[in-house]
């Protein structure tokens, strides 16, 4: 089986590294992939090309006279791939799937809605999607109108790491004279994308930085990834590194290999896919989300972060540093830090793996194949039905 992956952008986020890690473990088994979306230069393209993945530049854009131009584009890019399954992971690449089917020959359309609290408009409701969280089923069904039988949660998608990954020390000495950082420090690690979307747990964290540097804590943040706050922080970080008087906030800019980053961090902060990357390894993560601390990921409070994919929705009332620092206070303790980080592994090993991602997913394609296509009018009536109550709203973000 031949299976295109539409991603709005070909960048290093969270949606598109478990594309690719879905690509690994389907091609293990026996199937291709390859992939669409505005190509970004932050080395995603790269990546892609190291792990032999082809790829298809496709420009993102919501504006409507655009659109029609990427639907065509699209269904183009089908058919010189040549895929049995077009799998849209965004709800605007949702949406063009279904403008392509209805004006271009086109093949199977699969979905996945992985980011968010939800969309913002209503979509096309002709298939049955996955969805990576319960939250995201809930706001579909009760503001979306869809029906709960057409949406499937699974959010695993997390694959083991390899043997050859660095040691924590290992992983220090390559990394932490680069970053002016104390490889004897208890070390945080964030990796984000420094934007808008994110600036509620970027406030967060500078907030912490700040709480470092005033108490003189013996302790250091790493910060991966790019965006357009990355001037601005950067400029915040000098100033703590002046009153402190050694680096406490160090900025590594993206990176395409983030195992040696999650190898030399005592804990992870953060949301998503970027906490679950270090649990898999052992690495326990704190979640913080726009509203600040949402919990130290353990078995009284699991089932409702990962109802709210790891994203920190469950903290609704925007809280203190506080609770943030005693919460690293007490991960300072190797014992409960490996207590912590053991549970977590498990967790993941045992509900969010790759593996089990992937036998939903090929369970999910041959049903859609063995299924009756939507008719003409179905398609037109749900496309209309979208335009409509994106226009209505003014949304000009999905």
């Amino acid at each position: 089986m031949r299976i295109l992956f539409y991603l709005h952008t070909l960048t290093l986020g969270g949606a598109q590294r478990s594309a690719l890690t879905f690509a690994r473990e389907l091609r293990r088994r026996g199937h291709q992939a390859v992939f669409t979306g505005e190509v970004r230069e932050d080395g995603f393209t790269k990546v892609l090309e190291e792990n032999g993945f082809k790829y298809f530049d496709l420009l993102y854009s919501t504006k409507p006279f655009t659109v029609r131009h990427i639907a065509s584009r699209l269904s183009r890019i089908c058919r010189e791939a040549a895929v049995d399954i077009c799998h849209s992971f965004f709800y605007a690449t949702h949406y063009c799937s279904w403008l392509a089917y209805l004006f271009y020959p086109m093949p199977v359309l699969a979905a996945t809605f992985c980011g968010g609290a939800g969309p913002r408009c209503f979509l096309p409701r002709l298939s049955r999607v996955i969805a990576f969280s319960g939250e995201l089923k809930q706001v579909l069904v009760t503001r979306r109108n869809w029906h709960p039988d057409m949406i499937t949660v699974s959010a695993a998608r997390i694959e083991s790491p390899t043997p050859d990954e660095p040691s924590r020390e290992e992983a220090r000495a390559a990394l932490f004279p680069g970053l002016d950082l104390d490889p004897s420090l208890f070390s945080v690690l964030m990796v984000s994308r420094l934007s808008k979307d994110k600036h509620g747990s970027l406030r967060h964290v500078l907030a912490l930085a700040q709480e470092i540097a005033n108490r003189d804590l013996p302790w250091q943040i790493v910060l991966v990834g790019g965006g357009p706050m990355a001037q601005q922080i950067e400029t915040e970080a000098a100033e703590l590194s002046k009153l402190a008087k050694r680096t406490v906030l160090a900025l590594a800019g993206p990176q395409a290999l983030l195992s040696p980053y999650y190898r030399a961090a005592d804990l992870t902060l953060g949301v998503g896919r970027s906490v679950l990357d270090g649990m898999v390894r052992g690495i326990p993560a704190v979640i913080v989300g726009e509203a600040g601390f949402a919990g130290l990921f353990r078995e009284d409070n699991a089932r409702e972060i990962a109802y709210f994919n790891f994203s920190g929705r469950n903290q609704r009332k925007d809280s203190e540093i506080g609770p943030l620092v005693s919460a690293l206070t007490e991960l300072t303790d190797p014992a409960r830090r490996n207590e912590a980080g053991n549970f977590q592994q498990e967790y993941i090993r045992n509900e969010m793996s790759v593996e089990r991602g992937v036998d939903c997913m090929l369970s999910y394609y041959d049903e859609l194949m063995r299924s009756e296509p939507p008719s003409r009018y179905r398609v037109v009536s749900e496309l209309t039905r979208s335009a409509a109550s994106l226009a209505v709203g003014k949304v000009t973000q999905w």
